[in-house]
C-alpha cells in the first residue's frame, strides 16, 4: 500500500482511549494511520494494530521522540508529501482532520496548519491558560506574530515542514511554543483554525498538577533559549 499523505498518532500507554479515537479517524477520513507507541507498558500496541495500517514502537519515551520517529518513518518508506497528526487520549475530534487537510492544500510553501481552541469555548485548566498567554505574548514581542493557541497538537504539515521539524532537536524534547517559535524562526507560515477540544476520554496528562506544569514551563524557556537565541 503506498499514500503521500497519512494520519499520524503518537500513543503513550492509552489502551483505554485508542480504540475509540481510531474508529472515529476511520470514519472521518480515508487516509492510512501510523500509530507511534512512545514504549507503552500496556496494551496499546495491540489495539492499534486491529485499526492502522502500522504500529511502530520507538526506543524511548517522548511525545516529540514519538513525532519525530514518525516523521522519519513516513519519509523513509513512503515519501509522505503531508501528514496530520491527533493525539490518542481523544480530545482532538477526527472530524476536523479534512478541514486542516484542505487549508493546508492551499498552499505550496512551508506550512503549518494546527487546530486552535482560541475563541472555541474550549475550557483550559487554570495554569495552561496562564502559560498560554505569556507565552503566547513572548511569541508576539520577540517574532511579532500573533499565536494563540501554543499547545495544541492537532496539526497538519507538508513536507518542507516535516524535513524542517526532522532538525528540530531541543535538549528538553518540548514541542509547544518552542516548536512554534522555532517554526516562525525558519519561515514557515503558520496558520490557526478554530477547533473546539474535548476532555481526555481516559488516563492522566503528563502535565497535570501545578508543579508538573511549572517543570513544564522551566523546560520551555530553557529549550527557548537553546533554539531562538542560538
Amino acid at each position: 500500500m503506498t499514500s503521500n499523505s497519512w494520519v499520524l498518532i503518537p500513543a503513550h500507554n492509552e489502551e483505554s482511549s485508542i480504540a475509540d479515537v481510531l474508529r472515529q479517524v476511520r470514519r472521518c477520513s480515508h487516509l492510512p494511520i501510523l500509530v507511534v507507541d512512545s514504549c507503552s507498558t500496556d496494551r496499546t500496541s495491540t489495539i492499534a494494530s486491529q485499526y492502522a495500517e502500522r504500529v511502530i514502537r520507538t526506543e524511548r519515551v517522548g511525545y516529540w521522540h514519538a513525532l519525530q520517529t514518525g516523521y522519519q518513518y513516513l519519509v523513509t518508506e513512503y515519501d509522505v508529501h503531508a501528514l496530520v497528526q491527533l493525539d490518542s487520549d481523544g480530545q482532538h475530534d477526527p472530524i476536523h482532520i479534512p478541514k486542516l487537510l484542505h487549508h493546508l492544500s492551499k498552499y505550496q510553501q512551508s506550512t503549518w496548519v494546527w487546530g486552535s481552541r482560541y475563541q472555541t469555548g474550549t475550557v483550559s485548566e487554570g495554569v495552561l491558560a496562564l502559560g498560554q498567554r505569556i507565552f503566547c505574548s513572548g511569541l508576539q514581542w520577540y517574532f511579532g506574530s500573533s499565536v494563540h493557541d501554543v499547545s495544541s497538537g492537532f496539526w497538519a504539515i507538508n513536507r518542507p515542514v516535516i524535513d524542517a521539524f526532522l532538525h528540530y532537536n531541543p535538549s528538553r524534547q518540548t514541542a509547544d511554543v518552542t516548536l512554534r517559535g522555532f517554526a516562525l524562526q525558519q519561515g514557515i507560515t503558520c496558520i490557526e483554525l478554530p477547533v473546539a477540544m474535548k476532555p481526555r476520554e481516559a488516563g492522566i496528562s503528563m502535565h497535570v498538577g501545578v508543579t508538573h506544569r511549572l517543570k513544564h514551563v522551566r523546560d520551555v524557556v530553557l529549550d527557548s533559549r537553546q533554539i531562538w537565541w542560538n
